[in-house]
């Protein structure tokens, strides 16, 4: 609520920020192993999205801490007030234009990266992490919005 109502307070909504990229948890040993992880923690880039110049991470990196704050494996992130929730929810306190500071392992090196937060209108539905045969119950809509999933909804789909 907060967030909006920073956002709406010139008169205008801009939207909610996102992580620019896609990540996967890293909880398989054998692509811990593939990606020399060691006892390091954190997810694994699948893709990026947004702006091609504003890409601040690559498919392929790790990103081990989002604004120092470390990640385990599963993409979550210990917070004092919340306890621990997902990265994407650091990107949705800030406004379109703040900006993140990434810690990422790039070809065995650590590498800090500085990242502008835009919005992709084609990631704003998000839903519960999807595990092999599992449906999620909920879906996200920009943010805001919780619509329980159902097999009624799932058929209007296709």
């Amino acid at each position: 609520i907060t967030q909006f109502l920073d956002d709406a307070s010139d008169g205008h909504i801009d939207g909610i920020p996102q992580l620019p990229f896609i990540y996967t948890d890293i909880v398989n040993d054998n692509l811990k192993a593939y990606l020399t992880l060691d006892d390091s923690e954190g997810v694994y880039v699948t893709s990026v999205v947004g702006d091609e110049q504003r890409k601040c991470a690559m498919q392929g990196d790790v990103v081990v801490a989002v604004d120092g704050i470390p990640i385990n494996s599963s993409g979550l992130i210990n917070l004092d007030t919340l306890g621990a929730i997902s990265i994407d929810y650091l990107a949705t306190t800030k406004q379109l234009g703040d900006s993140v500071s990434l810690q990422l392992l790039r070809d065995g090196k650590t590498v800090v990266s500085k990242c502008e937060l835009q919005m992709a209108w084609r990631h704003v539905w998000t839903t519960t992490s999807i595990r092999y045969n599992y449906r999620p119950e909920w879906i996200e809509v920009g943010g805001i919005i919780m619509i329980s999933l159902s097999d009624e909804l799932f058929s209007h789909l296709d």
